[in-house]
């Protein structure tokens, strides 16, 4: 299973005897959320690493005057790094994640006003 349900928009489910429930609930919402931003970051690091492909010499390993100028640019960042040194990325991945917690706190805020209902 892919982690990632067709059934993404927020609804709410049938009311039962019990009380009304929301599909997919938060915690799914919060591991699809997950999902989505690790295949994100897989498929930028399935992307080879250019600084090395011999067609962008020309830019890292300039001849200059019939000489080769030394590689100073390294294997180039490393990417895997990047994602775990971000602290822009990370406080977006933290804001959504609240968000969304945030978001089914008042849904079943909203749910609480059909209680009566459910008890008539």
């Amino acid at each position: 299973s892919s982690g990632i349900n067709a059934e993404w928009p927020l609804r709410p489910g049938l009311m039962e005897i019990n009380g009304l429930y929301f599909t997919p609930n938060t915690n799914h919402y919060l591991v699809g959320t997950e999902e989505i931003i690790r295949r994100i970051q897989d498929s930028t690091l399935s992307v080879k690493n250019l600084v090395t492909d011999d067609y962008f010499h020309s830019f890292t390993k300039p001849k200059i005057n019939d000489k080769f100028e030394e590689h100073s640019v390294g294997e180039g960042p490393s990417l895997a790094g990047i994602f775990e040194d971000d602290k822009h990325l990370q406080t977006l991945i933290n804001n959504t994640n609240d968000t969304i917690e945030k978001a089914f706190e008042l849904a079943w805020k909203y749910a609480e006003s059909f209680e009566p209902f459910r008890q008539y």
